[in-house]
C-alpha cells in the first residue's frame, strides 16, 4: 500500500520569539512519529510554502502568516485535512479570542479591545485594577508586546509605542494576582500537561477544572494542539490570561509529538 502524503508547515520564525528552535522541534518530532505510523512527511517553512504550488491533501501546520492561512482555509473547504485548522488559528488572536471568551463567560479577566487611535484614559479606569496589562491585538513578536502598566498616563504612552509598530488595536487586561501556570494539550487525547511558572505555589486548585477549562476553550476556538497560560489565585480560582495555537510544548515535547501524531494519523483515517 502507498504511505500517504503529509505537509508539515513550519511556523516563520518572526512568529517564534525566542522559541525558533523549540517551535522547529515539535514539528520534527511530530513529523518523526508520523512516519513511524508509516506516513510519509514533508516540512516546509511557511515562507516557502506560500510560495509552492504542490497541494497536499493532508497537512499539520504552525504557520501563522495570513497568506498562510488564506491558502490552508482554501484547501480544507475542499476537503483537505489541515491540523490546526485555519480558522482555529485566527480565533487565537487576542482580538477574536476575547470576543469569544466574553460571550462565553470563560474564566478570563476583564478585559477591553480598543482602537489605539480611540484610546481614551476611561478605558483604563474600566478595569477594576491598578495594574493593567497591555497586549498586541495578535500573537506576540516580540517581549514587549506584552507589557504591565499602572496608571492611565504610562497606559496612553505605551500605547502610542505599540501604534508606532503598526498595531492598530491593543487588548488592556486586568491583572489578576496568584500563581502562573502553563499548560498544554491535544484533542482527542489524554494528554494533558502543566506546570507553575516558578516552580512551586503555595496555591492548590483543581486540576480537573483546569482540564475541563481549557479543553472547553480549545473546543470554542477550533484548536486541537494548544496551550497558555492562567492564573490560580488565593482562594484556588482559575483565570485564563492567554492561549496559544500550536505552542512549543518546551518541557514535554516526547509525549506531546506522540499524542500530535496519533491526533493527525487519526483525523486522516477519518476515526476522530
Amino acid at each position: 500500500m502507498m504511505k500517504k502524503e503529509i505537509l508539515g508547515i513550519l511556523r516563520d520564525k518572526k512568529y517564534s520569539p525566542n522559541h525558533i528552535e523549540t517551535d522547529a522541534l515539535i514539528m520534527r518530532m511530530t513529523a518523526a512519529e508520523l512516519k513511524v505510523l508509516n506516513f510519509n512527511v514533508q516540512l516546509i517553512y511557511e515562507n516557502n510554502f506560500v510560495r509552492s504550488k504542490k497541494e497536499f491533501k493532508h497537512v499539520f501546520s504552525m504557520g501563522r502568516s495570513e497568506s498562510t492561512l488564506k491558502i490552508l482555509s482554501l484547501w480544507q473547504k475542499s476537503g483537505f485535512v489541515v491540523i490546526n485548522s485555519p480558522e482555529g488559528v485566527y480565533n487565537a488572536y487576542r482580538k477574536h479570542m476575547t470576543k469569544i471568551m466574553n460571550k462565553h463567560k470563560v474564566t478570563y479577566p476583564q478585559s477591553i479591545l480598543i482602537d489605539n487611535e480611540n484610546f481614551r484614559t476611561q478605558c483604563y479606569e474600566q478595569l477594576n485594577s491598578r495594574k493593567v496589562w497591555l497586549k498586541s491585538d495578535k500573537h506576540s513578536l516580540h517581549r514587549e508586546d506584552v507589557t504591565p502598566v499602572f496608571n492611565k498616563e504610562e497606559c496612553e504612552v505605551i500605547i502610542k509605542e505599540f501604534a508606532r509598530r503598526n498595531i492598530k488595536q491593543v487588548l488592556l487586561q486586568e491583572h489578576k494576582t496568584g500563581s502562573e501556570i502553563k499548560f498544554y494539550g491535544v484533542n482527542n487525547s489524554d494528554f494533558f500537561h502543566w506546570y507553575y511558572t516558578n516552580g512551586v505555589s503555595p496555591y492548590g486548585f483543581s486540576e480537573q477544572d483546569l482540564i475541563h477549562i481549557a479543553g472547553k476553550i480549545a473546543q470554542l476556538l477550533k484548536l486541537d494542539v494548544y496551550g497558555g497560560d492562567a492564573i490560580i489565585t488565593e482562594k484556588g480560582e482559575i483565570y485564563i490570561i492567554d492561549f496559544n495555537d500550536w505552542p512549543s510544548f518546551a518541557p514535554i515535547k516526547d509525549l506531546a509529538s506522540k499524542a500530535i501524531a496519533r491526533l493527525i494519523a487519526d483525523r486522516i483515517n477519518g476515526e476522530n
